[in-house]
């Protein structure tokens, strides 16, 4: 259950990353970011409150700090991911930040003690070489935008692990709380510079939709590393990298390099991995 959960908030990435990319460049970083993560909330709170009810005691103090610590880590991967692309190539930047997953299971492995099989750690570091692969374009590997999306790497990293840790509310609490943190800072630093965004309703409809898609996807995630292990969730839910060049091959027909057919085939081999050793 861990692996396919995962692998459904990846799906869910996949459809983001390809949609997003073109809302931002319409829009502007700063307008997506802050309707989406608005939008997000928006939505995701009545259906909290439709499935679960009202809350019927405070969470504990520890579960609120690490789901709020997960708002400003989310914040700096967004920050470098896009002074990332501003340095260097997509197809530079896409494959390293997608080590994120790998980045949050060896923080998981290291500080959090966490089990892991054998079968299921060679499955991890064939999914990170195969996602690295598949969503790697090209010959050519320019060291610009580098630094930045690892620092991004690392950040969403910091997310999985904080979400993964917010055990003793549901997932989707989980997801709202931190999503909700993230929108107020966003949102307050905007007005205070006098740029928040106005959009045409259409658009705010549209980065709602994204949003909420994010949401979907963190809640996924977190139940997938609830039910463990934090590793294996975090290294599956990676793929999304993996799953939108899929997606772009077979929606958008679009032609992949001979090594990226090798990613795609080590990565279905590792989710395989993943599944019998999970």
């Amino acid at each position: 259950m861990t692996v396919t959960l995962a692998l459904a908030a990846a799906l869910c990435w996949a459809v983001d990353n390809l949609v997003s990319l073109r809302f931002t460049r319409n829009l502007g970083a700063q307008a997506t970011l802050a309707w989406s993560l608005a939008g997000g909330v928006i939505v995701g709170m009545p259906i909290w409150l439709l499935l679960e009810g009202p809350p019927s005691a405070a969470p504990p103090v520890r579960v609120l700090l690490i789901a709020f610590a997960a708002a400003p880590l989310y914040l700096l991967g967004n920050a470098l991911f896009l002074r990332a692309l501003r340095a260097g190539s997509l197809s530079v930047v896409s494959p390293i930040v997608g080590l994120d997953g790998g980045i949050a299971a060896v923080f998981g492995l290291l500080f959090l003690g966490e089990p892991l099989g054998r079968m299921a750690a060679a499955g991890l570091v064939l999914a990170v070489a195969g996602g690295t692969l598949a969503g790697t374009e090209g010959s050519q590997r320019a060291a610009s935008g580098v630094g930045w999306a690892a620092g991004s790497a690392v950040a969403f990293g910091g997310v999985f692990v904080c979400l993964g840790e917010a055990r003793g509310i549901s997932p989707l609490a989980a997801v709202l709380l931190s999503r909700g943190a993230a929108a107020a800072a966003v949102w307050s630093w905007l007005e205070v510079r006098g740029r928040a965004p106005r959009l045409h309703p259409r658009a705010v409809a549209q980065t709602t939709a994204l949003g909420t898609l994010d949401v979907v996807a963190f809640a996924l995630f977190t139940a997938a590393a609830a039910i463990g292990p934090l590793a294996v969730a975090s290294v599956c839910a990676a793929q999304f990298a993996t799953l939108a060049v899929a997606l772009g091959a077979v929606v958008l027909a679009e032609r992949l390099a001979p090594h990226q057919y090798v990613g795609v085939a080590m990565t279905l081999t590792a989710v395989a991995l993943l599944s019998a050793g999970s």
